[in-house]
């Protein structure tokens, strides 16, 4: 005997109904997929440039007499000094988001794993450089020392970067949650402070642990697209917060401390899509115009794209510095700590 399921009417209108609930949460998704394809979008022009041998050889970078030669020079001679800065100004974010009560404890741990991250990424890259003898001459190590060092640590800092970046987007994933789903699951995030901080180095730990254990092919698209989706989560995250934001504002239920924190993590994601633009920028500039014979990007890419990386993260822990301090003309808010911390 054959049943034919036919959809009833109260079916249609709880799939309806559920589809509206979850509305914000699909477009927050779909969003961040039409991100990760405009991310690969470079990435496809430059294998076409690379496949067809596009290349207008106009700059040797290893002429001192070029300019980009003197970009690197800078860089090696200013670098001590930046990376001290960023760490200085890194430690400047954690204080203050430590010392502003009015934010949710997950909220402040997430901020202070952010930055430490941060500090902890300029130690690594002074100890590798000063290792080198490139920062403190009178520092020698053997060669083989040197790049053993060299190696592991910059396998490591990949996932230092990630750690810091992950943390940001479970500032934004906690912040929607405050203003969507009328606060449901924010309440989870309230509970669980510690859960809520753990959770970005869990999920990257796991996506590298797959990268590790893929095949070659596969490892390629998890590096393209899976692990830099939790990135685009948070710029769509903080698209459809700054919106919803609006809204509750016209109603008075937005706080300033709540404007304030969004703006930290609108202007992270400004910052954070800047540098990709520039670093991006840079790269598909290499490929055609540097002289491919000479042109190493070890030598000639990782110094600019270290300057970039290093002051944005300088900006970025200046601009949380600047909004999450608290101000002392505030009086706290019921708001901030049962709908929108």
């Amino acid at each position: 005997m054959i049943v034919t399921m036919i959809p009833t009417r109260n079916s249609i209108r709880d799939l309806v109904f559920s589809v509206a609930k979850y509305s914000e949460f699909i477009g927050v998704v779909l969003t961040a997929v039409i991100f990760v394809v405009l991310f690969n979008c470079p990435i496809w022009l430059a294998l076409v440039i690379i496949e067809n041998e596009w290349s207008f050889a106009a700059i040797d970078p290893s002429d001192p007499k070029e300019f980009w030669y003197q970009i690197i020079a800078i860089y090696h001679s200013s670098k001590l000094t930046l990376l001290i800065l960023c760490s200085l100004m890194a430690l400047v974010a954690v204080y203050f988001s430590t010392q502003n009560n009015r934010l949710s404890t997950g909220i402040r741990m997430l901020v202070v794993a952010e930055h430490s991250m941060w500090i902890f990424f300029c130690i690594c890259v002074l100890y590798v450089d000063g290792c080198a003898g490139t920062v403190f001459s009178s520092i020698q190590c053997t060669s083989n020392f040197t790049t053993t060092l060299a190696n592991d640590i910059s396998f490591s800092l990949n996932y230092v970067v990630d750690f810091a970046r992950y943390c940001q987007f479970g500032i934004s994933l906690s912040r929607f949650l405050a203003v969507s789903f009328d606060g449901f699951y924010f309440q989870y995030t309230l509970k669980k402070p510690l859960l809520q901080l753990v959770s970005p180095f869990i999920l990257r730990i796991i996506l590298g642990l797959i990268y590790q254990f893929a095949s070659p092919a596969l490892q390629d698209f998890i590096d393209r697209n899976l692990l830099c989706f939790p990135f685009m989560l948070t710029y769509s995250l903080d698209i459809f917060t700054n919106r919803k934001m609006k809204i509750l504002g016209q109603s008075g239920k937005v706080s300033h401390v709540d404007v304030l924190l969004l703006k930290q993590m609108l202007s992270s994601t400004i910052l954070n899509v800047t540098e990709v633009c520039f670093i991006v920028i840079f790269q598909l500039s290499a490929l055609l115009f540097f002289v491919p014979s000479v042109y190493d990007p070890n030598d000639h890419s990782v110094p600019f794209i270290m300057y970039i990386f290093v002051g944005f993260s300088f900006l970025t822990s200046t601009t949380t510095a600047h909004f999450l301090r608290k101000r002392q003309d505030e009086a706290p808010s019921r708001e901030v700590r049962t709908a929108t911390s």
